[in-house]
């Protein structure tokens, strides 16, 4: 399997609490209205909220999250 496989197979299980039967997953992207998208298409998934994560502002900017 090619490296980024090899890292998926490795990599320890996280156990996750379920909310309502259902669970949450975070995810880091640069442009995170693509891969809202790309997330809102998969079987399964029944809600992508998109947001910054870290930090605190009532007002953020692109150049706040950049900083």
């Amino acid at each position: 399997p090619s490296t980024e496989q090899q890292a998926v197979i490795n990599a320890n299980p996280i156990e996750v609490s379920l909310e309502n039967g259902k669970a949450k997953a975070y995810f880091a992207s640069g442009c995170f209205w693509c891969v809202e998208a790309v997330y809102e298409s998969v079987k399964g998934v029944d809600e992508v909220i998109n947001g910054y994560a870290g930090g605190h502002s009532d007002k953020p900017t692109y150049q706040l999250s950049n900083t």
